[in-house]
């Protein structure tokens, strides 16, 4: 199986067997989660390549008790989702955090059913190092403080703009860190990275791909 190739364990996998089902030719696909209030129109897919194909909006949600959840990690996919629970697995609060993977650039509709879902909770962002991936953390962070930010790159600049927040900067050190310290902007919104590694799932490949100089 591709999971198996891509560094997960045997115990992973049977704990997201529900999320997933193989097709006759090796791909995988990852229907999402369906609500009353949400459809998941295209699934992601993993190729017998081990490519991932991550749905520019997606909805799969992972709660491993039924305790309304205090914190919620937000991944853009369902194997970066299954790769983190898998490297902090034996690290689990008493009071289990809820994990959903929602696509590589989600609307703002969603994002506002996820907070109205877990009203109260703190969100944690899971997402890569590299640009695109620091891009997402800023862009969702805005949005789940009720503001749409216009992001565009130009003249070697990132040029954010969040209501009345605005900064430049420069895409090597674009964060969302930064951005709050450059604009006076500020959320309850946290990140999290995987240590000397794109991505958690680049963590646990059997042989990584990912070299930290190439920030």
């Amino acid at each position: 199986m591709i999971l198996d190739r891509l560094g997960f364990s045997p115990d992973t996998i049977r704990e997201f067997q529900g999320f997933f089902r193989e097709l006759e030719t090796g791909e995988l696909l990852f229907p999402g989660t369906t609500s009353e209030n949400f459809h998941c129109a295209v699934p992601e897919r993993v190729l017998p390549d081990a490519s991932v194909l991550t749905p520019v909006e997606f909805l799969l949600e992972y709660r491993p008790d039924a305790l309304r959840s205090k914190q919620v990690f937000l991944f853009s996919s369902a194997l970066e989702l299954m790769a983190f629970c898998q490297v902090f697995k034996n690290k689990k609060p008493v009071l289990m955090p809820a994990f959903l993977a929602i696509g590589s650039r989600p609307g703002i509709g969603l994002v506002q059913k996820i907070k109205s879902r877990y009203g109260g909770a703190k969100f944690t962002l899971v997402d890569g190092h590299r640009f695109f991936g620091r891009i997402r953390d800023v862009r969702l962070a805005c949005l789940l403080d009720d503001l749409e930010p216009a992001i565009r790159l130009e003249s070697g600049k990132v040029h954010i703009r969040a209501g009345r927040y605005g900064a430049e900067i420069s895409p090597d050190h674009l964060s969302l860190s930064r951005f709050c310290r450059l604009s006076g902007y500020r959320t309850s919104v946290r990140t999290r990275k995987a240590k000397g590694f794109n991505s958690y799932l680049e963590m646990i490949r059997p042989t990584p791909v990912f070299n930290p100089s190439q920030l």
